[in-house]
């Protein structure tokens, strides 16, 4: 032990040699003690080995008295232990006790310690600060038996069952709600873990608890923020869409299902340009998504979309990446509009800004064709007598080309009025019939010089109508014009009108160029051409129909157009409802207008060939007429005339004619003259301007001679009611 001899230590004393040095003092002291009967029977000191190896000796002592039984004490006998490694291990274990007791107060888990039986041990402060108590309130106690697990027997039975199964050696955990300090309810993750000894026996339980409550409660938001946020996208009123990192769809909003035709089940899982046309897929997986996942996001991608029934839908694609905490790509959020009817109003604004720049190709070229001969034909009247055959040709051929140029501005006007719904309709009662009849014979000269047949059968019977006469003779006008532009020299028409039911069918059949299929649902648009090639031999502005369409329907009748293809002809069907026997003999007949007496006429007009030309035909007709050419003179005339009627321009050079008619108006000895406004201003806004400003009538330039007899009979009739 000390590695000295008995030679070299006898009749030495110990605190001489064998004490460390801080303790010579003391042993020497109580070795003192100790034969004074003083110092108990055992102590401890450290002694220093012959090598300097520093050892702990637990020390035993007795004493032998002498044997004169004076009490002297003759020696001292004590038994030294070697404590040394002994005390050592007590040392760690007391400290290791220590660390482990810190560690254990100033954890934030939940920790203690389980006899096997389940008889609480141990457990650091965190545990009690939870429930309020004292150590002494819960050590020594059954732990389900605690104030942790009181009052919820299933949650006792639950520990009984976790505490015997780790008391087999089995790790258990669950999770408990407790009741906690202040009335607050904590969530605890809660597990047991046996403790071994070296023979694997179990011979403790760790349990411990980690506060869950503000996880739980912040997965219960996220839950509920989830829902909601699901709730919100999948009922928007727009299309969304997510897509995996594989590009698969993860969600999709329920208007994205709505407007593509599918349940949910039928799309979750597949891949989103699965839904594409191919040229759109194409795209998507050549440039859009790559560059998606590269970047980030996408603005405005035009796609295609193919719905479950094969319907194509036009559609803007934008998307954002939704990353994790860690930025790393979780779901792109989707959005997309459906464009298609954006597309198909942008396709039909240039399909109708292209059939107006045709249009008004088309216009300048049939005004100019009119033109032409109108200007030959005032060069050769120039260079022929007057009142010749050559003269009377001429001038026939002035006549058509200026009825043609009215005819073609009429179209104009009336196509407008009747887009705009401001179109009047002067009704009366007459037989339909006798009206095609009739007109077919205005047209068949024209039919005859194209060598085209024309064949009419009407139904027997009267075919009473309530329609504007006018306008109906305009609607059969134009589709016999229309026939006649289409058919070759050689063919035929055949008009029928019948009776079918309640309305009057009217039908023009020709043996012409027909038309196409894809031309079938666009002849009754404004401008549509079915000839528009360069040469134009067929003519006309592409309003005949249209106009024919608006006016039938206007009577509350439908138009309807047929034809096998090019090559086969064409059929125009108008329908119009039929006058009840009631309600033709409850209508009064019309009265047409009679033929004006001499009347005293002014004209106010600043263009002085309009200006003579309209005076020439007054006087024709027998009327005493004055001319002026503005504004100033045409009333200081009037009031020196005193004319009956005055047909006044509008568009004057120095005041308009709606100032004149109001100083007209307001002059009491002009009180009885009719004005008429004679102008190329013919909307229904300058006819209600002119009302506005005095004017009684409104006649629309270029009027012809009946025309102007008309207006001035119905106006000087209307002024004496």
């Amino acid at each position: 032990m000390t590695g000295y001899s008995w030679e070299e230590v006898k009749g030495r004393r110990s605190w001489d040699f064998l004490l460390v040095p801080e303790e010579a003092d003391s042993g020497k002291a109580a070795f003192a003690a100790i034969v004074a009967g003083q110092f108990p029977n055992e102590h401890e000191q450290h002694w220093v080995a012959k090598n300097g190896a520093r050892r702990l000796i637990a020390w035993t002592n007795d004493v032998l008295l002498g044997a004169h039984d004076d009490g002297t004490v003759e020696y001292v006998v004590s038994t030294g232990v070697d404590v040394t490694e002994r005390r050592a291990s007590e040392d760690a274990l007391r400290q290791g006790q220590q660390c482990v007791r810190a560690i254990l107060e100033h954890t934030f888990e939940f920790i203690g310690v389980l006899a096997p039986d389940g008889v609480l041990l141990e457990v650091n402060r965190s545990a009690m600060e939870l429930i309020g108590a004292r150590r002494e309130d819960v050590v020594g106690r059954p732990f389900w038996d605690t104030p942790w697990w009181q009052g919820n027997p299933v949650l006792q039975q639950r520990l009984k069952n976790a505490i015997r199964d780790a008391a087999q050696g089995h790790f258990a955990r669950f999770e408990a709600t407790h009741p906690g300090a202040g009335g607050r309810t904590v969530t605890v993750d809660f597990s047991l873990t046996p403790v071994r000894d070296e023979g694997g026996r179990v011979v403790l339980l760790v349990p411990e608890g980690r506060d869950i409550t503000e996880r739980k409660q912040a997965e219960e938001a996220l839950r509920a923020s989830e829902s909601h946020y699901r709730s919100l996208y999948e009922s928007t009123p727009v299309m969304m869409h997510s897509i995996d990192r594989d590009g698969r769809l993860v969600s999709v909003s329920d208007c994205w299902l709505e407007t593509l035709g599918y349940d949910r089940g039928e799309v979750i899982g597949r891949e989103s340009v699965e839904f594409l046309t191919p040229e759109s897929r194409k795209y998507a997986k050549e440039n859009v998504l790559p560059e998606y996942f590269r970047t980030g996001a996408c603005r405005d991608v035009p796609y295609q979309f193919v719905k479950k029934n094969g319907e194509v839908i036009d559609v803007l694609l934008s998307a954002i990446n939704d990353k994790d905490a860690a930025g790393r790509f979780v779901r792109s959020l989707t959005v997309i509009i459906d464009v298609t009817r954006r597309k198909r109003a942008e396709q039909a604004l240039r399909e109708a800004d292209r059939r107006k720049n045709e249009f008004l190709g088309v216009l300048s070229h049939e005004l100019r064709n009119p033109l032409a001969p109108i200007r030959n034909a005032l060069h050769i009247l120039d260079h022929v007598e007057p009142g010749g055959e050559q003269a009377e040709r001429t001038k026939a051929v002035m006549r058509r080309q200026v009825n043609h140029l009215a005819l073609l501005v009429d179209d104009l006007l009336d196509v407008t009025r009747v887009s705009r719904g401001k179109i009047q309709l002067q009704r009366s009662r007459f037989d339909l019939a006798k009206l095609v009849l009739r007109t077919v014979e205005d047209y068949r000269a024209l039919f005859a010089d194209r060598e085209i047949a024309l064949d009419v059968r009407t139904a027997t019977g009267a075919l009473p109508v309530d329609a504007d006469e006018t306008r109906i003779a305009q609607v059969l006008g134009n589709v016999l014009l229309n026939s006649v532009k289409f058919t070759d020299r050689g063919g035929c028409v055949s008009v029928s009108v019948e009776r079918d039911g309640d309305v009057a069918a009217i039908s023009v059949r020709d043996t012409g160029s027909g038309i196409a299929p894809e031309m079938l649902g666009r002849v009754f648009e404004p401008f549509a051409q079915a000839d528009d090639s360069l040469h134009r031999t067929r003519g006309g502005l592409g309003l005949g129909l249209s106009l024919v369409k608006g006016l039938v329907e206007l009577h509350g009748g439908t138009a309807a157009v047929r034809s096998e293809g090019v090559g086969h002809g064409t059929e125009l069907i108008v329908r119009l409802p039929l006058i009840t026997a009631q309600e033709e003999a409850s209508r009064p007949a019309s009265v047409g207008p009679a033929r004006a007496s001499p009347r005293r006429v002014l004209v106010i007009e600043d263009n002085p060939d309009a200006a003579e030309t309209l005076r020439d035909v007054l006087e024709i007709g027998r009327h005493h007429a004055e001319v002026a050419h503005n504004g100033r003179e045409g009333i200081e005339k009037a009031r020196a005339f005193r004319p009956e009627i005055i047909l006044c321009d509008v568009g004057l050079p120095d005041m308009d004619g709606y100032a004149v008619a109001g100083a007209i108006r307001s002059d009491p000895t002009l009180a009885g003259t009719v004005l008429v406004a004679l102008t190329g201003y013919a909307l229904p806004e300058d006819r209600r301007r002119a009302v506005e400003a005095g004017f009684d009538r409104h006649l629309s330039k270029p009027a012809s001679a009946r025309e102007i007899e008309e207006v001035l009979s119905i106006a000087m009739r209307g002024s004496k009611d």
